[in-house]
């Protein structure tokens, strides 16, 4: 018997209610129960982001919110239609839609079989970054990932997030539609009381975005596959676009999945198509020709840089997300408001390092007041400076016992000095969501005080773990000096180019 699984009433959502009773629901059971739900909630940040997409995307295409006013009014009505939702139903299917993982004809949100493309099937673990597969610096045992299954409720968030988050994996694999120098950009989501508002925040006017010419659930059916060919630039097409043609091939005697084809998919367009709406954007100095030109790029996770140190080019107007601004302007008598970030964390070798789900506060007087925008800026500033500052004075008062090490013990002192550093941006941290409430409902004349107060302190902080790190070093007259030197460094941590005259 050929299995099915429909993503419709079939559960696979894995859902929190208010309460914390987990659950797996299907879409039609999730969208009708998202006001008494609390969210949703995967094990994998990339997957936990890819249903959030998925649902935001199907939201849009069958409710066709036309304004900002039509979503505001959705907000109030404090729930999703659901005779206008199963309208939408009968339409997508009427258009040829299947909403089974494992139909014949148009398995769902897959590309059909073709011979010439897919001539062997790989290990499923090729479609779950948090599973062994290849280089991928996750996991360093390799050896079983041709007997990982999957349950057939657990593979469809992995088929998103394959596409949502892939990475550049040369022979024509593709990094996803929204990297821009083959690193994929923090996702940003603004997180309301319960699911149906975290979701009704994600939906994007139709007016500004076109897309009420759509067929209905035309995005569900991947095209077939023709020399890496561009299908189409439309707006739902573009919010999960397939970079890579995924076919699932279920065990069908046990119900598990541990196979499927997979292969390079639709060809990315060019850049300035698609602007990332759950992206934040930053101006950049880029080489290109020998010249130095002004571009605008995605904030991306950076390796050894916590999320909150990109906190200021996350709410910058300038390059805030989209779903960020229009949150702004739905003035719904908010203050506060939490924004989580989802983000894969790769290096330049195109291997994956970590994942990352973070929450961060924002609010509207922060948003608002271009003053306040800048003092957090130059607080974080400050504080990156200090951190170099306080690396550098670290590497040279350890210069010395570099310079005797050898091996381990070398490998001892750069992970020491390591440590220190992250312990100093951990501290911060802590620092920095006070300066965020405190510059929140300060009044005017005070920031400038808790600027030079802010500054004090994390400097403090630097200084205590320097003296931490360097009191475990055996102290010769050599060595004392090279401490000595690295606090100096550390003290002048305003002008790093410069070095006091000797008497």
């Amino acid at each position: 018997m050929r299995p099915s699984f429909n993503v419709l009433n079939d559960p696979w959502i894995p859902v929190v209610a208010q309460d914390g009773e987990r659950s797996l629901l299907g879409i039609r059971e999730t969208l009708r129960r998202a006001p008494e739900l609390k969210e949703i909630s995967v094990v994998s940040p990339l997957e936990e982001f890819s249903v959030y997409r998925f649902l935001s995307v199907f939201l849009m295409d069958a409710l066709h919110p036309k304004r900002g006013p039509t979503i505001k009014k959705l907000l109030r009505q404090g729930s999703f239609d659901m005779e206008q939702i199963e309208a939408y139903i009968s339409l997508c299917e009427e258009e040829g839609v299947s909403f089974d993982l494992f139909d014949e004809q148009r398995p769902f949100m897959q590309a059909a079989y073709v011979k010439e493309w897919d001539k062997e099937p790989k290990p499923i673990s090729v479609i779950d970054c948090t599973l062994p597969s290849g280089n991928n610096h996750l996991h360093f045992e390799h050896d079983c990932a041709e007997k990982h299954c999957l349950c057939f409720s657990d593979v469809f968030p992995k088929l998103l997030a394959a596409n949502l988050f892939a990475i550049n994996g040369g022979s024509g694999y593709q990094p996803s539609i929204s990297s821009d120098r083959g690193k994929n950009p923090y996702m940003v989501l603004v997180s309301g009381a319960n699911l149906f508002q975290t979701l009704c925040y994600m939906l994007l006017p139709s007016s500004e975005h076109d897309y009420d010419q759509e067929k209905p659930g035309v995005w569900m059916c991947i095209p077939e596959i023709k020399d890496n060919n561009i299908p189409d630039t439309s707006f739902f097409r573009m919010m999960l676009y397939p970079v890579r043609s995924i076919l699932l091939k279920p065990n069908e005697a046990q119900n598990t999945i541990g196979k499927a084809y997979f292969c390079s998919g639709y060809k990315v367009p060019e850049k300035g198509i698609w602007h990332e709406p759950n992206a934040a954007y930053q101006k950049v100095l880029v080489k290109e020709d020998g010249k130095a030109l002004e571009k605008w790029i995605s904030v991306a996770p950076t390796r050894g840089i916590a999320p909150w140190r990109n906190y200021s080019e996350i709410t910058r107007a300038s390059g805030r997300p989209e779903v960020i601004s229009r949150f702004a302007k739905l003035d719904l008598g908010w203050e506060n408001a939490t924004v989580i970030l989802y983000g894969l964390c790769s290096d330049d070798n195109n291997n994956r390092i970590h994942t990352i789900r973070c929450d961060l506060r924002i609010s509207k007087k922060l948003l608002e007041d271009e003053v306040r925008e800048t003092l957090i800026q130059s607080c974080i500033k400050d504080a990156n400076d200090i951190g170099a500052a306080l690396e550098r004075a670290l590497r040279i008062a350890m210069q010395q016992e570099k310079e005797d090490a050898k091996g381990k013990d070398r490998k001892k002192a750069n992970a020491l000095t390591k440590e220190v550093v992250d312990t100093y941006y951990s501290r911060c941290e802590t620092l920095f969501w006070k300066l965020i409430d405190d510059a929140s409902c300060c009044g005017d004349d005070r920031l400038e005080k808790l600027k030079q107060t802010w500054t004090r302190d994390v400097f403090a902080l630097a200084h205590q773990e320097y003296t931490r790190a360097v009191s475990g070093i055996l102290v010769s007259g050599q060595v004392f000096k090279k401490i000595v030197l690295g606090e100096q460094v550390l003290f002048e941590w305003k002008t790093p180019g410069k070095r006091r005259k000797k008497k």
